[in-house]
């Protein structure tokens, strides 16, 4: 938060390796860096904000998620609860 402005146009557009390096505590930090950044280009290319992206259906949205690179399950069910603020329960496989 304190490195980067937290909204959908600056991680749609922020720099992979800057992200990267941001998140670089993560396991995968460059994998991860990528795949938010398909996340956000997703969601401002196809709806403009993140309200937009969470105004649908809990099953709709799930669906969705799923489809893009590097979301599975669990990281969907996790974006469901806490971002998009639905009521999901967090399936863990481990």
């Amino acid at each position: 938060k304190k490195k980067i402005k937290l909204d959908v146009q600056t991680l749609a557009n922020i720099d992979e390796n800057t992200l990267a390096e941001s998140i670089k505590s993560v396991s995968f930090y460059r994998k991860k860096a990528k795949r938010i950044k398909n996340f956000f280009n997703y969601v401002l290319n196809n709806y403009k904000t993140l309200d937009n992206f969470f105004n649908k259906d809990l099953s709709t949205l799930r669906k969705e998620l799923l489809k893009l690179e590097g979301i599975g399950e669990e990281t969907a069910d996790v974006i469901l609860l806490y971002a998009a603020e639905k009521l999901s329960f967090v399936v863990d496989t481990y």
